[in-house]
This record gives C-alpha cells, structure tokens and sequence, in this order.
C-alpha cells in the first residue's frame, strides 16, 4: 500500500515474497524505516498522506483479510474491518475517517473472484455503498479522492481458471453512486 506526496511519501506491506509488514517513510530524497504494520500482508490498498495514511485489507498468507489499519505519522492501529475480505482492491481518500475501499478480488482460488463491492470508512466502521459498474481486480483508485468524489480505473477480470482480461474501464464516483466515464486508451492493472 501506499500514501502521501511526492515529498513526504509512505509504502506499507507488501511481499518479498511472502508478506512483510514494514513502513516506509519518503521524505523527498530518502526512504527511512518506521514502525510496521501490525499485521504483515500483501497485495493490500493504501490512501491518505503521511501522517494520517490507512492500510486496507489484502491477504495474510493464503487467507485473504478485512483487516484495517491506521498510521498517525508514528504508529499503527487497529481500525474496524471490512464487510467483504478482499485484496487486489482499489482506495481512495486524503485520511482517516473519510476513505473509501472498491473493487478488490475475493475468494483463495489463484485468481481470487473480481468484486464490484465499495465501501465507506467513517473512522471505526465500514459501510457498504453502491457497487462498481463493473467488478475488477487489480483496479486504480484516485489518491486525492475522497468520499464525495473518486475515480476508478482499468484491472483485470477473471475470464477462467488461468486466464484474464485487461479492463480499460473507468467510473467516476460521486458520493452516492458510480457512473461510467471515459475508458483508458489501452486496458490496464496493477494500477495504482
């Protein structure tokens, strides 16, 4: 997951390749370690800035995780859980209490199962809103949204037990529901 600005950035989890729960602080020229994740996971979605970041969801080994967590500049907390377990997921927000989590893949089959699932952090629980249009993994969520306006963008979709589909996809959230928007030149994942 990630947070933060180009000056004052922030990477949290991740895999190398099993899951590691180190944080990472940017400052502009130099990364310098800070303290971890509670819990080590990859494969998780991450919004906020650098002081006030959220790491959310992602799996734990094999099992797939609804867990939050909260960074205030220092440490991490707990914070409430997702409805809906998922990793691969898209995020979007400038802090906590206000994110919102979308998309996502569920299940522990290799692929996992694409979600169109979105929902609404409020600082201590998650509240499901209006799906995506259409269900993605491995999406890009707008960093600089937040819960009243937010964008969506490419991934991927299960096609079979091995293979995939790029998605060129993007919709626009606003506030209440996602409505269909421009696509991408080119269908893309592993966005972020």
């Amino acid at each position: 997951g990630g947070a933060g600005t180009t000056t004052a950035g922030l990477v949290f989890g991740g895999g190398t390749p099993t899951a590691v729960a180190t944080t990472l602080k940017y400052n502009g020229t130099s990364w310098t370690a800070v303290n971890s994740l509670a819990t080590a996971r990859d494969q998780l979605s991450g919004c906020g800035v650098q002081t006030s970041a959220v790491a959310i969801g992602g799996k734990v080994s094999a099992a797939v995780s609804n867990l939050t967590e909260e960074f205030d500049g220092t440490n991490w907390s707990s914070g409430g859980t997702l409805n809906t377990a998922r990793y691969r997921l898209a995020s979007a927000g400038l802090s906590s209490p206000s994110v919102m989590a979308f998309g996502g893949a569920t299940g522990t089959s290799p692929s996992g199962v694409q979600s169109a699932i979105t929902e609404i952090y409020n600082g201590s629980a998650w509240t499901e809103v209006g799906d995506l249009n259409t269900a993605r993994y491995y999406l890009g969520g707008s960093v600089s949204g937040t819960v009243t306006s937010a964008l969506a963008f490419g991934g991927a979709i299960n096609e079979g037990p091995t293979t995939g589909r790029l998605m060129p996809n993007t919709e626009l959230w606003n506030g209440t529901s996602w409505s269909n928007s421009t696509d991408l030149n080119t269908g893309n994942s592993n966005l972020s």
